[in-house]
């Protein structure tokens, strides 16, 4: 090891010599790398010195605690707070402390205080001092400036730091990086205590200062174990910053606690402290989690607060603690000294413990597939803290109504798993959303539905909320709500009464909205009736029944959707029902009945989709495609628009005035008959009844008569012959039917039917309408009905003379293709008991 010379003669002769006064600087070699030596104020100033002239890579330890008291701190900051390379070495300060570095110039250039870095930097195991102050302009702090990736470990700063500018923080003024060349900065056992002050009254930079640092920008920060007790101040006195920071700054954090706005951080989740916590050891044994690593030392005699230097005494819990480690109020104490301890079990009150909120994962049964059967508020609120802390892909059923008597405050978040409502309902739905919040808050790779809901729902921040607030990849089914979902506040994004942010991947189908949508707040955002925002997902057999109102005329509201935002999005077989309003001066662009806007869509998406003219002005305030149709109420009533939508909706002819997605009321389907007034009728399902004006008949060969035969039993896939004006007819499904038949000759394929010459289909020749023999080789459409006969003749007359009776039983008015009559000679319709006449011979039935 190099000796230094503290003779004031070697000095001033070195001084005249012209040799730099940093040359008399002691160094040692550790593990290879040479480091120069600090334990005095001058030492310091020298290294400050030697690393200004262009050693930006030097290295240093101390050797002992420096106090600064009147030594020349004119080379400050170590770096140089020009914009130049900047200090890139290592400083270990190996657990001392430096007191009365009092560095203050409130005309200084910007970039101010002990260290200005660059990449490649490794600050560790030091601190300033209570007794220490650093005053600048701009980018001010114990490390004004720091460019790139650097580790920072063991630092901490109890100094006040002040700029009469913004940047201003407690350990950094700023970090900053290339936005295209994000570097790893490390923060590692950090913290801060000293009050933080920016006298900028300027309305656009005062906020830039915090407790850890005045901004970040494009680099990738990982904070571990970082603590602060500094108060912020600004001519806003906003005493809730910690960070700072751009869009370009991305954040990995834990173990991170504040004393003053932790709550209010978006980027870094800290949890709030006390003084008492800090002076008491509980922070320091916090901060070494379960114990197996100690990084924090307090001797509690001497430390009012925790430092990461071994030098210090380990904190220990002793007597009783909680399950989740915290410590009982009634003697249990942290201590130099390791006296045991004994920990409760967990205190479970509705199958959640109430200390460290752990699920008991047997409070809720299970059935046969594995499902957790929820049937009260208590199991639904449990069943939350399973997915958030035991399994996001556990699967639940409902087996009864759920009425919530408590706010809504965990949303079953971060959800992939099967959450079937079986058809219950959810009443007394309370919440506030700040964002992906709701019944579910998150869900990715989950399916969820069938359950309605109601209550409401206040969104006043944040981007997704709804019954689901934010969705990925998911599958959205049956639905129905009936929230009533207000906005009172600008910054709410994506809000809906079903699914407020779609962000690509789902399926939201069979949901509905019945209750109210107001944003009172708000510029241009998404807001609808089912969902507030749709990118690359599938809304299909939706509908909005309730009323959606708002007040910004650049909005995007719709009753069904508020905002499409993708091509490849695709909607189908929707309705509005509900009213869009709105309150201000002029009318929006972006509003309407069915979607709010369409910025990117693809027509061939968009198909069969349908509004009451009367719910608003225009279908979509934009791109409207022509699959969206407006109705009238008689045309809804009528069950056209139900028969168009397809068999997802129901609607009971004559009592209901428009279609509905409930399984309990029957499909309705449409019957069309042209101009020749008669139609081939094979319905799918049995039919409630006939239409108003509508006939329907079986057919019977004789001779060259079809007769035709009126019923009124209409079964499924049996071949039926209809007579009406020409038009569209509609009539309901029914379950069932009672078994009611006439002796038919009419048939019908489930396939196409090559013509052979003995088929006779349907047709009008002239002005007469019968069976005609279909040409062979003629393709006979499928579930067309005709008729087969060898007779050879060109075509069968249609006959609808005879009186219609149904057949019971299967009994028939023809007995081996012959009538019957009874012995006046009277035709009959049906064999009666006693003696018939059929085909001349008389027969005992």
């Amino acid at each position: 090891m190099k000796q230094r010379f503290y003779s004031l003669f070697l000095t001033a002769l070195l001084g005249m010599l012209g040799t730099p006064v940093w040359a008399l600087l002691s160094t040692t070699t550790i593990d290879g790398v040479e480091y120069y030596e600090i334990s005095s104020a001058t030492d310091l100033a020298d290294f400050a010195a030697l690393v200004n002239e262009g050693e930006y890579a030097a290295n240093a330890i101390l050797t002992a605690d420096i106090d600064m008291t009147g030594a020349d701190i004119a080379d400050f900051p170590i770096g140089g707070p020009d914009a130049g390379v900047r200090y890139t070495g290592t400083f270990d300060g190996q657990g001392h402390k430096i007191s009365n570095f009092q560095l203050v110039n409130t005309s200084a250039p910007t970039n101010f205080g002990m260290f200005n870095t660059n990449t490649g930097v490794v600050l560790k195991n030091f601190w300033l001092d209570e007794t220490c102050k650093i005053e600048g302009t701009q980018v001010v702090s114990l490390i004004g400036r720091h460019d790139g990736g650097g580790t920072f470990e063991g630092v901490g700063n109890c100094a006040d730091v002040t700029g009469t500018n913004n940047n201003v923080g407690g350990l950094f003024g700023g970090v900053f990086g290339q936005s295209n060349n994000k570097m790893n900065v490390y923060i590692i056992n950090c913290w801060t205590m000293g009050k933080v002050t920016s006298t900028n009254t300027s309305a656009s930079n005062y906020k830039d200062c915090g407790a850890l640092a005045g901004w970040f920008n494009n680099a990738n920060i990982t904070i571990t174990n970082f603590w602060t007790v500094a108060e912020v101040a600004n001519y806003k006195s906003e005493s809730t910053y910690i960070i700072r920071s751009g869009n370009g700054a991305t954040f990995t954090a834990t173990g991170c606690y504040s004393k003053y706005g932790a709550e209010g951080q978006e980027k870094v989740s800290f949890t709030a402290i006390t003084d008492a916590q800090v002076q008491g050891g509980e922070l320091c044994y916090l901060l070494n989690g379960d114990q197996t690593a100690i990084s924090w030392y307090q001797t509690l005699a001497d430390d009012k607060y925790p430092v990461p230097y071994s030098s210090h005494d380990i904190v220990y819990i002793n007597g009783r603690q909680h399950c989740d480690g915290t410590a009982y109020e009634d003697g249990s104490a942290y201590a130099n000294e390791n006296l045991g301890v004994v920990a409760d079990d967990h205190d479970f009150a509705d199958g959640i413990c109430s200390y460290c909120g752990t699920p008991d994962e047997e409070y809720a049964t299970l059935d046969a597939e594995g499902n957790y059967e929820i049937d009260s508020e208590a199991k639904l609120i449990w069943f939350s803290a399973i997915v958030s802390k035991v399994n996001s892909a556990a699967n639940a059923v409902l087996t009864a109504d759920i009425a919530l008597t408590k706010e809504w405050t965990s949303p079953i978040a971060t959800y992939a798993g099967f959450f079937d409502g079986q058809g219950h309902e959810i009443t007394g739905f309370q919440t506030t959303s700040t964002g992906k919040g709701g019944l579910f808050g998150y869900v990715k790779g989950a399916t969820v539905g069938n359950f309605s809901i109601s209550g409401s729902l206040t969104a006043t921040a944040g981007t997704g909320s709804g019954v689901i607030g934010w969705a990925e990849n998911s599958s959205i089914y049956g639905i129905q709500s009936v929230l009533v979902v207000s906005v009172p506040n600008d910054d709410v994004h994506h809000t809906a009464g079903v699914v407020g942010s779609s962000q690509s991947g789902n399926t939201i189908s069979g949901c509905s909205f019945t209750g109210s949508v107001e944003v009172a707040g708000n510029t241009r955002d998404c807001f609808g009736g089912v969902c507030g925002y749709v990118k690359a997902d599938n809304v299909d057999n939706c509908a909005n029944y309730g009323t959606v109102s708002y007040t910004k005329a650049d909005g995007y509201v719709g009753g069904v959707i508020g905002y499409i935002n993708n091509a490849s999005a695709y909607v189908q077989n929707c309705l509005n029902m509900g009213t869009i309003t709105y309150t201000g001066e002029d009318e929006p662009a972006y509003g309407g009945a069915l979607v709010g806007r369409l910025a990117n869509h693809t027509a061939a998406n968009i198909q069969n989709s349908y509004w009451l003219e009367t719910s608003a002005s225009q279908a979509s305030g934009q791109n409207v495609p022509a699959a969206f149709v407006s109705v009238t109420s008689d045309e809804l009533a009528s069950g056209e628009v139900a028969a168009k939508l397809g068999e997802a909706w129901g609607q009971v002819l004559g009592t209901d005035t428009y279609p509905a997605l409930d399984d309990a009321k029957p499909r309705v389907y449409q019957l069309s008959v042209t101009d020749a007034g008669y139609a081939s009728f094979v319905p799918t399902v049995n039919v409630a009844a006939a239409p108003a004006g509508v006939t329907v008949y079986a057919g019977q060969k004789d001779g060259e008569y079809i007769h035709l035969k009126e019923v009124r039993t209409i079964q499924a896939n049996v071949a039926y012959i209809v007579k009406a004006e020409e038009g569209d007819y509609y009539y309901n499904s029914t379950d069932a039917v009672e078994d009611i038949l006439i002796a038919s000759d009419l048939t019908y394929s489930d396939v196409d039917v090559t013509a052979d010459g003995s088929q006779y289909i349907l047709a009008k020749e002239g002005d007469t309408v019968g069976f005609y023999k279909a040409t062979p080789e003629t393709t006979i459409p499928a579930r067309k009905v005709f008729i087969v006969s060898t007779s050879g003749v060109k075509g069968f007359c249609l006959d609808d003379e005879a009186t219609a009776i149904e057949m019971v039983n299967g009994q028939s008015s023809m007995v081996n293709g012959q009538p019957i009559y009874n012995l006046a000679g009277q035709r009959l319709v049906k064999t009666q008991k006693g003696i018939n006449i059929v085909g001349g011979k008389k027969v005992m039935f």
